[in-house]
């Protein structure tokens, strides 16, 4: 699987990788049950701390995004979906996972 995440600015990059990620599963890109290199592997790539990809995925990994199987890998949730066309932030995440509220979707970050 080829992944982009673009790290122009070089700021918040934990906070970056995350918002990326997200939307590639939202949107699709990453499918339910997709395996997602390994910390180090995106570390390298994006030259970047393994520390700072772990907090990335340790956050997506809190709201139900992603599961993790020792040994085996960090995949995208099979209890999550793509958006569906029209249904605007119909994200399917399981019973009792915590959600950040909806007006934190539409929130424009400083670059």
């Amino acid at each position: 699987m080829e992944l982009h995440v673009s790290l122009i600015g070089r700021r918040d990059l934990a906070g970056e990788i995350y918002r990326q990620l997200r939307a590639a599963i939202l949107d699709g890109r990453l499918l339910s049950g997709e395996r997602l290199p390994a910390s180090r592997e995106l570390a390298r790539g994006l030259s970047v701390s393994r520390t700072t990809v772990s907090v990335a995925y340790d956050r997506l990994a809190s709201e139900g995004f992603l599961t993790s199987r020792i040994g085996a890998g960090t995949f995208v949730s099979r209890h999550i979906g793509a958006r569906q066309a029209g249904s605007g932030h119909g994200q399917a995440r399981p019973p009792g996972v915590l959600r950040p509220r909806p007006v934190w979707n539409d929130a424009v970050l400083p670059i």
